[in-house]
């Protein structure tokens, strides 16, 4: 077996984070385009909306951060407002809300930071750009 060739075919470390690095950067001028990333905005949403008007706007992620919300303080989603909903990039799987004693994988992930409203009391909520999302009790 030709060992040389072998050698010279294995990607070094430097190659690899530059793939790594170059993946990342056209991720998120991809991701914004596309809207994955938006700048920071606040929502108009009603107290007590009407049928689906809410939910057809959020996305998917938020929409289900929501429902969760909703599930632990045992009220109609239609109730939680959406205050905050902004753009973020996280530095860890954590999503910005890291738990004590866990671990998690340095990797720059893309999301939201959401807060809702429910009779005057914030809750914050971090998602990444596709279907999870943390509570952050101590924000």
């Amino acid at each position: 077996m030709n060992f040389k060739y072998l050698k010279k075919n294995i990607p070094t470390s430097t190659s690899i984070m530059a793939i790594i690095i170059t993946a990342v950067f056209f991720l998120g001028i991809f991701g914004w385009q596309q809207g994955l990333i938006t700048e920071s905005k606040k929502s108009t949403l009603s107290p007590a909306p009407t049928s689906d008007t809410t939910t057809k706007d959020l996305p998917a992620v938020v929409a289900s951060a929501r429902q969760d919300l909703a599930a632990t303080l045992k009220v109609d989603a239609s109730q939680i407002i959406v205050e905050e909903l902004s753009g973020q990039w996280w530095s860890d799987s954590s999503l910005g809300c890291p738990k004590e004693g866990e671990f998690y994988t340095q990797a720059i992930e893309s999301g939201q930071k959401v807060v809702f409203l429910y009779q005057q009391k914030k809750y914050e909520y971090h998602t990444d750009a596709a279907r999870r999302f943390v509570f952050c009790e101590s924000k």
